[in-house]
């Protein structure tokens, strides 16, 4: 009887030992399988966090850009009055503009020089006779010229006797680059000629 028992239980011990397999087998393949979703899920993250640094490099990039325009736009200016005698040479630029414009130029008066930290403001006072459309090519020269100028006043009359002729007088400020004063070459020559070294 202890045999038949035995015989009787031994199909259902094959069957819970080939169910303990299964099982264990289901649950190895269920740890492989959640291992392999944990790295495609890392790798996703890490995918989304390259894709987003790209986007930010692609705006660094273009400030880049932008910043390496501005300063080359700040070199041109700096380039565009000789660092010596800057006053002398926007003054002669001033008389060679109007005589390129057909103006007739009356008088130019250089106004103190104002000084900020790393640049100086250079105002004029320039009065001119002429047409009015040779007034307006005049400013649009000045303004082209590469050099920062800030036109602070603008006044036109016509002539009494010719009405297509104006007088204008124009207040403007340039800019330009280094500090305020007698540039150094200038202190040099003054101090030999009143016979300092």
């Amino acid at each position: 009887m202890k045999g038949a028992t035995l015989g009787r239980y031994a199909g259902q011990i094959a069957f819970l030992g080939v169910a303990a397999s299964l099982l264990a087998i289901a649950a190895l393949l269920g740890a492989i399988g959640w291992r392999a979703y944990q790295e495609v899920y890392g790798q996703a993250q890490r995918l989304q966090s390259y894709q987003a640094l790209q986007r930010e490099a692609g705006k660094a990039d273009s400030l880049s850009a932008v910043y390496l325009s501005v300063l080359g736009e700040i070199r041109r200016i700096r380039e565009a009055l000789p660092a010596q005698n800057q006053g002398s040479l926007v003054l002669n630029m001033l008389g060679e503009e109007a005589r390129h414009a057909n103006l007739a130029l009356s008088g130019i008066n250089a106004l103190d020089e104002i000084p900020f930290p790393g640049y100086r403001e250079l105002p004029f006072e320039i009065n001119l006779t002429g047409g009015f459309t040779d007034v307006v090519r005049y400013l649009h020269a000045l303004e082209t010229r590469g050099m920062v100028l800030q036109i602070r006043k603008l006044s036109a009359h016509a002539e009494a006797i010719n009405k297509s002729r104006v007088t204008a007088k124009v207040e403007l400020s340039v800019f330009a680059p280094g500090a305020a004063g007698v540039s150094a070459p200038a202190k040099e020559t003054a101090g030999a000629e009143a016979g300092t070294p």
